[in-house]
């Protein structure tokens, strides 16, 4: 069964920002790309570093430490290993940023 839990003010992170959050033992990347949002485990699928501070083209985000490129929008690495990594649902309510686990 899934849940939403609350992670952030919307004005938190402004487009062309990314934050980091913790939901549990979660780490979640959360991108906004041109006033659209896209959560994402933080961690790079080669050795689980974060990737909340790569570099984003559009509505991808380039792994800071080994370059993989990720979708945001899948969380397919396009550019590199056939890996993946979790994405989740988000929604907004009251100016709030909630993360469906």
């Amino acid at each position: 069964m899934s849940e939403k839990v609350r992670v952030a003010a919307l004005n938190e992170i402004p487009p062309g920002k990314s934050l980091a959050v913790k939901i549990a033992e979660t780490d979640i990347a959360l991108f906004n790309v041109d006033g659209r949002l896209y959560a994402v485990r933080n961690a790079c699928p080669h050795r689980n570093l974060p990737i909340h501070d790569g570099k984003r083209d559009g509505t991808k985000v380039v792994c800071p430490w080994h370059s993989w490129i990720i979708e945001l929008q899948t969380g397919a690495v396009v550019a590199g290993p056939d890996f993946h990594i979790k994405t989740y649902p988000i929604s907004v309510t009251d100016d709030y940023i909630h993360i469906e686990i």
